[in-house]
């Protein structure tokens, strides 16, 4: 049956409702849209990688305390201790504890020792990592499209830790510009830094050496969103470090306490230059607070010949001569040791001990280095870097800037081993 015109009249929409209908929805949609995008744009913006510094930070060494080692026992200690080149042999985890070392500056008169661009070069260029350990060897700069990720934890042809190289690389200077070879690619220094920040979790393994890289390039940045939505200040990292049971950790936790340091010396930096402080004034004054409290149970347990072991914060070691227990081996007495004396010379002067303190132990490490023989220099060598440096830095001098001014005032027959000649 057909509707009668009155009723056809009742349902059939007229155009100016419709057209009312439509802008009603239209003016409720627009703004929502609108705000959908602006979010969108707010969280991409958020989550993006944080600017980066174009060179890193530079912190020096303080102090030049002769009591803690001489001239003559430095000159004699560094050249004991240079990176022989061991062909496939040769570690990734030596080469760039020995390239933080040494940085890229230092050269050797003996062809047997790596140049401190060799070293950088084998880490940064695919071309030259197969010619030492071949075609078939795994690469140890991975391409992840938009970055480069460094293969850690896999042997010798490997990183020894999540983000070590890059921090390696990041303390010697290395630009954001700098050349990097891969398999498939030439690119830069900034594809590594990138792609740490893309995978960095604070539930990661490791990230000691992931806040030393960052503390170096990303001031006056404070704060930054990970990949997966957590955000992360050099306040947050510094509070994590500080919470973890000691002595735990790599280096009987010494990487963290030389992470603190680095925050407290790059905020000082910032503040110098009149940029923004990494660090909250609380969070800075814990810092502190915690360091001092370290310093206080390496004092309080130090050996009476100068050195610790890995139950620094409990306990002295009982005996002059290295037992065979874990923790108390020979190399744990130089790891601890050289670490903290490393860390110790970057410090603010608040945090350091006695003089009496630094030099008993600066002695005993230049003691222990001139007793080892080749094979244990061979074998400690990541260790040794670490105390060898910690000399150099006493006298106020990075290494290779100590041994070419040597090799210049002093005849190569005056200095045992292996002679580093002055970088032109």
């Amino acid at each position: 049956m057909n509707a009668s015109p009155e009723a056809e009249a009742l349902v059939r929409p007229r155009p100016g409702r419709l057209t009312l209908f439509l802008c009603c929805q239209l003016a409720v949609l627009l703004p929502l849209g609108g705000w959908g995008l602006l979010r969108a744009t707010q969280i991409k913006a958020q989550y993006a990688l944080p600017p980066l510094r174009p060179e890193p930070l530079v912190v020096e060494p303080r102090f030049d305390y002769e009591v803690v080692v001489t001239d003559e026992q430095l000159a004699r200690v560094l050249a004991r201790l240079g990176l022989e080149f061991q062909g496939s042999q040769t570690r990734i985890g030596f080469t760039d504890h020995a390239l933080r070392f040494w940085t890229p500056a230092a050269r050797f008169a003996d062809p047997k020792l790596m140049s401190g661009e060799d070293m950088r070069r084998l880490l940064t260029d695919q071309r030259r990592f197969e010619e030492v350990y071949g075609r078939d060897a795994d690469p140890l700069l991975i391409d992840e499209g938009r970055g480069v990720r460094v293969r850690a934890f896999e042997g010798n042809t490997s990183s020894s830790h999540v983000d070590h190289t890059l921090a390696c690389l990041a303390e010697v200077g290395t630009p954001l510009d700098f050349p990097i070879i891969t398999s498939g690619k030439q690119t830069t220094f900034r594809a590594i830094v990138e792609q740490s920040l893309r995978d960095f979790s604070l539930n990661q393994f490791e990230y000691e050496w992931s806040a030393l890289a960052y503390v170096l390039l990303l001031p006056p940045t404070r704060s930054w969103h990970t990949s997966e939505g957590q955000e992360v200040s050099f306040d947050t990292l510094a509070e994590r470090i500080m919470r973890e049971t000691l002595p735990r950790g790599v280096c009987s936790g010494q990487h963290r306490m030389h992470a603190l340091v680095m925050f407290l010396r790059i905020d000082d930096q910032m503040a110098e230059t009149g940029e923004q402080r990494i660090l909250s004034p609380p969070r800075r004054s814990q810092i502190i607070e915690y360091l001092q409290g370290i310093t206080a149970s390496f004092v309080r347990h130090q050996h009476p010949d100068g050195f610790w072991n890995g139950a620094w914060p409990t306990a002295a070691p009982e005996s002059s001569t290295p037992s065979d227990r874990e923790g108390d081996l020979l190399r744990d007495r130089i790891i601890v040791t050289g670490h903290v004396m490393e860390w110790w010379a970057l410090a603010p002067p608040e945090i350091l001990p006695e003089r009496t303190v630094l030099a008993s132990a600066g002695q005993w490490l230049v003691r222990t280095i001139d007793s080892l023989s080749p094979e244990q220099l061979r074998e400690f060598s990541s260790f040794l870097s670490h105390a060898g440096h910690a000399l150099a830095l006493w006298r106020g001098q990075d290494p290779a800037e100590f041994v070419a001014q040597a090799s210049v005032a002093s005849p190569a027959g005056d200095r045992p081993g292996p002679t580093p000649e002055k970088t032109p």
